[in-house]
């Protein structure tokens, strides 16, 4: 058995090269070569209206990046992939994910989805502005749609700031949501791996509203509560995810989701919980694999 894990070639931080190697290194203790393959090596492309394909050496493919393209052409040549491709664009969209999980019960901030312009309209600017005001009180939440560690995710104060804030996501998918001041940068990173949950951290940032650890923020040991479990549970189960972390807000009156990452980075969590990520993470795929391979022969 041989096993590809697909990595962004333009991340070269520590966090994020923790993650491929980790996993590398629990492969190798059950003798099972694990390469790392970075998505600009153009490893798949389409010749003469066939997709000519370089990973039928793979059994499964550990997918850490959110290339569509790549996901698209390495699912339709029906190489497994974890997370699937649905999971992994699903949750790679904000505004999708909350649109996704709505209508199960699963509590989450306000969200309104952000007016997409093709030119800059004044009016239409005056106009969101308005709207918005209606909807939600300052201060409160833009986030563009894509993005990660903290990035694209501002504090909007005053309608001087939304309007700057229009202007620059005037183009971007992007969407607006209440802020939970109760929370202010603090967030619970809960893992789940195969439908389960193995463990939680508090994620704490004292100079910003955002809790991430790029932003600044520490971990810390949390002890997960019945509830926050089966909501965890429940939501990496509506999106069909093999592992993920799922953020949620802390409030008096209970959990609030806020994020879900599909590929979520896990070297704060395993140094502060002595869990061991990369270890569940790959026994749950070897025994996936195996049912796998007894579909595929049968």
């Amino acid at each position: 058995m041989k096993v590809a894990i697909i990595c962004n070639a333009s991340l070269q931080t520590k966090e994020y090269l923790y993650q491929p190697n980790r996993l590398k290194e629990e492969f190798a203790t059950y003798g099972i070569k694990a390469e790392i393959v970075l998505n600009n090596q153009y490893n798949l492309h389409i010749k003469a209206g066939q997709i000519q394909n370089k990973f039928a050496q793979y059994s499964f493919i550990i997918f850490l990046d959110k290339d569509k393209y790549l996901l698209e052409m390495l699912t339709k040549i029906g190489i497994p992939i974890f997370n699937n491709k649905d999971a992994i664009l699903t949750c790679d969209d904000k505004m999708l994910t909350y649109i996704f999980l709505s209508n199960y019960n699963i509590p989450m901030p306000k969200t309104i989805p952000g007016y997409l312009a093709f030119y800059k309209n004044i009016d239409m600017i005056q106009e969101s502005i308005n709207l918005l005001e209606l909807e939600l009180e300052y201060p409160f939440i833009a986030k563009e749609s894509y993005g990660s560690c903290g990035k694209g995710i501002y504090l909007i104060e005053n309608r001087e700031k939304l309007q700057s804030m229009l202007e620059i996501l005037l183009y971007k998918p992007h969407l607006f949501q209440e802020f939970i001041e109760e929370s202010a940068g603090i967030d619970i990173r809960v893992i789940v791996i195969g439908g389960k949950v193995i463990g939680a951290i508090q994620r704490s940032n004292m100079y910003d509203f955002r809790s991430n650890i790029e932003q600044g923020g520490k971990g810390s040991i949390y002890h997960i509560d019945i509830k926050l479990k089966k909501l965890a549970e429940d939501i990496a189960s509506i999106l069909d995810l093999d592992y993920c972390g799922i953020d949620f807000l802390k409030t008096k009156s209970g959990y609030l989701l806020c994020e879900v990452n599909s590929n979520a980075f896990f070297k704060t969590f395993e140094e502060v919980t002595d869990i061991n990520i990369a270890k569940h993470y790959v026994e749950y795929l070897l025994e996936r694999t195996k049912f796998l391979d007894k579909n595929r022969n049968n």
